[in-house]
Order: C-alpha cells, then structure tokens, then sequence
C-alpha cells in the first residue's frame, strides 16, 4: 500500500517519473516506513537529520507530487 510513496520518491527514469533527485529505492523505502505517507515526509522534512536529503526533498517537494499522480494508477476510467 505504500508502494505508490515509494516510487514518487525514487522516480522511474522507463516511465519517465522524476522522483527526488539522489533518493533512491532502499532510501525512498525507508523514509515511507519512518513518515508513512510522502506528504507526511514532506510536512516534517525538519526531522530529517541528513542534510542533503533534506534539502533534495525540500526542493523536490512538487515534483515528488507530481511523480506520485504519474504513478497512481486511475480506478475511474470508463471502460
């Protein structure tokens, strides 16, 4: 169920999804299970002790957004 998370961090470069520059799979899996959801990571980028991947996801944050949207997947399409 937080797979989803996952991916908008770590982006996909065959999908064309951005995700956050310098976060990749084992880093973006590991903020989701400390926050639990991305936007909970993104409303408390202060307790995040590397400052690197603070100021990568702080500047990131819209696009991590928009690379959550690109990989959910849309259940209300007609068919």
């Amino acid at each position: 169920d937080k797979v989803i998370d996952v991916q908008a961090l770590m982006g996909d470069s065959t999908d064309n999804v951005p995700g956050v520059p310098g976060i990749g799979v084992k880093t973006a899996a590991e903020l989701i299970n400390t926050f639990g959801s991305l936007e909970e990571l993104l409303a408390r980028t202060t307790e995040i002790k590397q400052p690197k991947r603070r100021e990568a996801l702080e500047a990131n944050a819209e696009l991590a957004r928009i690379s959550k949207q690109l990989v959910t997947l849309k259940r209300d399409a007609a068919l």
